[in-house]
């Protein structure tokens, strides 16, 4: 398989719609000749991650005592099965059913210092990532 510049093409531009963030800009020919995506903003400081356990009663997606400081994204995956994410009341079915995330997928938030809560069937092993 053969790559172009074009596919690896990356650049990074600051600044837009005067938000003062930096944001990722990558080049998508698959969406048109000159499309371009423009990701969530660039981390700028620090990360923190490691694994939890989420269980049949909802906890906080975040790795330690407290969210990361400044968090900006928010980076889960289940590795031992599904979860549901949703606030502090989510549950597994019903009226409060959370967005399911599967075992092994990677599901990216740009969420900042908002809490987000998963809940599961049977305990779950989940990684979290935080950046800020």
């Amino acid at each position: 398989m053969s790559t172009t510049s074009e596919e690896l093409q990356y650049t990074k531009i600051t600044r837009i719609a005067g938000q003062g963030e930096d944001y990722a800009v990558d080049v998508a020919p698959e969406l048109g000749k000159n499309a371009l995506v423009v990701s969530q903003p660039c981390l700028k400081s620090s990360v923190l991650n490691g694994k939890i356990v989420v269980g049949s009663t909802a906890v906080e997606l975040k790795y330690g005592g407290s969210r990361l400081a400044n968090r900006q994204s928010l980076t889960i995956q289940p590795v031992t099965g599904k979860i549901f994410i949703g606030d502090s009341g989510v549950t597994v079915s019903g009226a409060k059913q959370g967005v399911e995330i599967s075992n092994k997928q990677i599901y990216e938030i740009a969420i900042q210092n908002v809490p987000l809560y998963a809940i599961a069937a049977s305990n779950t092993d989940v990684i979290v990532f935080e950046g800020a």
